[in-house]
């Protein structure tokens, strides 16, 4: 995964959802035949290694709301994460880059 050399030995955190959407776009991209299965399975098995630590939603909540005229609040959660642990966030949404970049740490990763 790209996103593996950016991050490296890093410590990481992420809101619970964060695996919901890892598997709706893997769902995603399975189904519209751009992404095989067996691969699909991979980058679960690849992501679930991960020493990644899920902050749950009821503590970034408050937080979150706090973005709610900027972004979505599936990202707003991302957002707080980063923030409540003052840490950069790290996207391969170019669109969320864009409209935090006056308001947070952001840093972007092209993925593809």
């Amino acid at each position: 995964l790209a996103v593996g050399n950016v991050i490296g030995d890093a410590w990481l955190v992420a809101p619970e959802l964060g695996d919901a959407e890892v598997l709706s776009v893997l769902r995603r991209e399975v189904l519209g035949g751009r992404l095989n299965p067996a691969r699909a399975r991979a980058v679960i098995e690849v992501i679930s290694a991960w020493p990644l630590e899920r902050i749950p939603h009821r503590v970034l909540a408050p937080l979150a709301w706090e973005h709610h005229r900027n972004v979505s609040a599936y990202d707003a959660f991302y957002v707080a994460t980063a923030q409540l642990y003052q840490l950069p966030l790290i996207t391969a949404d170019g669109r969320l880059a864009r409209a935090l970049e006056s308001t947070a740490a952001v840093q972007y990763v092209h993925v593809g």
